[in-house]
C-alpha cells in the first residue's frame, strides 16, 4: 500500500489528531513522540472505552450530581459511587489538558470514614462483552492490554484501581502516582492478560476498568500488579480520596486498547460517540435538556392513544438499537413530572404510576397506568428515558 494511502487512513482512524504527526516506516506509523503502532493492527476503533474524552452527558447536561451511599452513571458510560458514608459530587467540567475539551471531576463534599470494612468508592467503565471478545481474557492465550489516561488531583501520592472480569472474579490491582497536585499528568498502565475469570463475549458484563476513590480494609490487597481472585479495589498504602473533605480528582483521555503500547488517544466524531453511548442510554430530550427538569414540546415528545383505561398504545423507535431491552424506562409528563403523561388537549397530568408495558431493543409500543387513569380514545403526550446500561 502506498505511504500516502496508509497515512491518510491513519488520519481517518484518529491517529494523527491533536498535536500528533506521523510518518510511515514499513508496517508501522511512527509519531513525533516516538510512539510506533502497527498499521495492520491499529486501523479502526482501538479504544474499548466509550466517552473516554468525557464529552457526552445525556442525563445531567453538565450539571453537578451528588452521590451519598449510592452508585450510578455519573456521565454517559462512566459508572461511579458505591457503598460508603460521606458524599461525593460529579460533573463534567471544561478544565482539561491540551487536546481535550472536558474532564470528569469528582469532589469530596463530606468525608467517608469507611466505617464498614467493605465500604468502597470508585469510578470507571463497565465494558460490554462484544467490545472485548478479541482480547481472549479467561482463556489460555489472553491478550495484554494497555490503559492510558490523563489525571489531576488536589492530592499527590500513589493511587489505585483495577481491571477485572465483568463479574469481578478475576482482578488486577494497579497503581499510579500523581507527582504534583492540581497538575494534569498522563499515566500508562500495561496489564497482562488473565487466564481465569468469567469474561462475557456477548452483550453482558465483559470487563471493568475502575479507579478507586477509597475503600475499607476488606477491599484492600497487599499484592498489587498481579491477578487475584479475591475482591479488592486498591493496594495497601494507596490514597483514599474520600477521606479528605474538599479533595478533587479528575480524569479524561481514558483509553483501553489491545497490546503493550499506549497509542495516541482515539478521537471520534461527536455524533459517533453519542451513538455509541445511546446503545446503553437514550432519552427524547434535545442535547442540553435534562430529563425530568426540561419542559417538552411536540418536537421532542412522544404520543400515545389510550386503548383502555390502563393501556396506552405508542410508537417509539430508538435512534440506536439498545444493548438489551431497557430494564428501566422512565416516563415524564410534559413539565417533567415523573411517571405521568399529559393530556394532549389540556396538558392535565394523568396517571398514578405510568410505566413501560411493552418494549424491545428497538423501541416502546405500550405504556400502562397502575391506577387506570386513561380515558379511552384520548391522545396523551410524554417524554421518556430508556436505560439499557450494564
Amino acid at each position: 500500500m502506498a505511504t500516502s494511502k496508509v497515512l491518510s487512513e491513519a488520519i481517518g482512524a484518529g491517529f494523527l489528531s491533536g498535536n500528533s504527526s506521523g510518518t510511515i516506516l514499513g508496517n508501522t506509523v511512527s509519531f513525533a513522540d516516538s510512539t510506533q503502532i502497527s498499521t495492520a493492527a491499529s486501523l479502526g476503533m482501538r479504544n474499548r472505552i466509550i466517552n473516554g474524552g468525557m464529552t457526552i452527558d445525556q442525563r445531567y447536561a453538565g450539571g453537578n450530581t451528588s452521590w451519598a451511599n449510592s452508585a450510578g452513571y455519573m456521565i454517559d458510560r462512566m459508572f461511579g459511587g458505591g457503598t460508603f458514608n460521606g458524599t461525593l459530587t460529579s460533573q463534567i467540567v471544561s478544565d482539561a489538558p491540551i487536546g481535550f475539551s472536558n474532564s470528569l471531576k469528582i469532589t469530596v463534599t463530606s468525608s467517608s470514614t469507611y466505617s464498614n470494612a467493605s465500604d468502597y468508592q470508585r469510578v470507571g467503565q463497565i465494558i460490554e462483552g462484544y467490545n472485548i471478545s478479541d482480547l481472549y481474557q479467561g482463556t489460555s492465550s489472553p491478550s495484554t492490554v494497555t490503559a492510558s489516561f490523563w489525571v489531576k488531583s488536589s492530592l499527590s501520592g500513589t493511587f489505585g484501581g483495577y481491571f477485572s472480569s465483568g463479574i469481578e472474579d478475576s482482578m488486577y490491582i494497579f497503581q499510579y502516582t500523581i507527582n504534583s497536585t492540581n497538575t494534569w499528568e498522563k499515566k500508562t498502565i500495561t496489564i497482562p492478560g488473565s487466564i481465569a475469570g468469567t469474561w462475557s463475549s456477548t452483550n453482558g458484563y465483559g470487563a471493568r476498568l475502575m479507579f478507586s476513590l477509597g475503600c475499607g480494609p476488606n477491599r484492600i490487597t497487599s499484592t498489587p500488579n498481579t491477578w487475584i481472585s479475591s475482591y479488592a479495589q486498591q493496594a495497601t498504602g494507596n490514597i483514599s480520596i474520600g477521606t479528605n473533605v474538599g479533595a478533587t480528582w479528575q480524569i479524561t483521555g481514558l483509553q483501553l486498547e489491545k497490546g503493550t503500547t499506549a497509542t495516541p488517544f482515539e478521537y471520534r466524531q461527536y455524533g459517533t460517540e453519542l451513538a455509541l453511548c445511546q446503545r446503553y442510554y437514550e432519552c427524547c430530550y434535545d442535547i442540553g435538556g435534562v430529563p425530568g427538569t426540561t419542559t417538552l414540546d411536540s418536537s421532542t415528545s412522544a404520543f400515545g392513544l389510550a386503548m383502555t383505561t390502563s393501556i396506552l398504545n405508542c410508537f417509539i423507535m430508538y435512534q440506536v438499537q439498545k444493548r438489551a431491552p431497557p430494564s428501566a424506562t422512565t416516563i415524564y409528563a410534559y413539565n417533567g413530572t415523573i411517571n405521568k403523561v399529559s393530556n394532549y388537549e389540556s396538558n392535565n397530568l394523568i396517571g398514578t404510576a405510568v410505566t413501560q408495558r411493552r418494549g424491545s431493543q428497538k423501541g416502546i409500543s405500550q405504556l400502562t397506568d397502575s391506577g387506570s387513569g386513561f380515558t379511552v380514545g384520548t391522545w396523551y403526550w410524554f417524554g421518556w428515558a430508556a436505560n439499557a446500561e450494564l
